[in-house]
């Protein structure tokens, strides 16, 4: 029995029959006694159909396919996922640079105006220009002052401290993740080429049921012999 790999050959096939209709038959018989044409008898075209070569094929293809079909989609699913997450984390954390290297900046400048601060307090003191009053005064500003920047430089080491931590955890999940790329890229466009093979090789065409049923049969004692032949080594 002959049947289609998929059913859409079948508006093709009906196509082709309406037009087979519509073109004069020159078998057609005449009959004299009342000069009308008999019913034309229209030969219908023998079907090609796959050879078992072909048919083992498509069942590979078709095969490898379905089972894309199953497992791809979630893998893709979650790398999204993952990638759509490292994405924020990454955002997150150039920020969080952007910021230190600001802090660190303004941290700089603050130190620069100290040590200035402090030379001209050295300075003043050395000359003895200034009241004791004045001295005690400028001295306590000065100390305050480094107090506080000492305090700034503290928590900035504390937050350089942990932006460096995590973003050595996020550049250990980046680089997997860009790496795990490669193959699902490979795998996608795998299936994508055993699409059009199929679409190529085996969609629309015709198969004998037997043909197709003693392939597979085939086909899966192969497989069982691989298998045994692997579990005993």
């Amino acid at each position: 029995m002959k049947r289609l790999l998929i059913s859409v050959a079948v508006v093709a096939l009906v196509s082709t029959l309406a037009q087979a209709q519509t073109t004069a038959n020159p078998k057609a018989k005449v009959d004299p006694k009342n000069n009308k044409v008999s019913r034309p008898v229209v030969d219908k075209p023998k079907p090609i159909l796959l050879s078992r070569n072909q048919i083992r094929e498509c069942q590979e293809i078709e095969e490898r396919i379905q089972a894309e079909d199953q497992v791809l989609p979630p893998v893709v699913k979650a790398w999204e996922a993952d990638h759509a997450e490292l994405l924020a984390a990454l955002a997150e954390s150039n920020k969080a640079a952007e910021s230190l290297n600001k802090n660190g900046a303004s941290l700089k400048e603050d130190a620069e105006a100290l040590t200035k601060f402090n030379e001209v307090l050295n300075a003043e003191l050395k000359e003895g220009k200034l009241k004791k009053d004045d001295q005690l005064k400028k001295i306590k500003d000065f100390d305050e002052r480094r107090a506080a920047l000492q305090s700034r430089i503290d928590d900035f080491n504390k937050q350089r401290e942990a932006f460096t931590t995590n973003k050595a955890k996020l550049d250990a999940r980046i680089k997997p993740h860009d790496e795990a790329k490669i193959p699902l890229n490979e795998r996608i466009e795998a299936l994508a080429d055993d699409r059009t093979d199929f679409k190529a090789k085996c969609a629309d065409k015709m198969y004998d049921e037997g043909d197709w049923a003693a392939v597979k049969t085939e086909r899966a004692k192969a497989a069982a012999a691989a298998a045994a032949a692997s579990a005993a080594k």
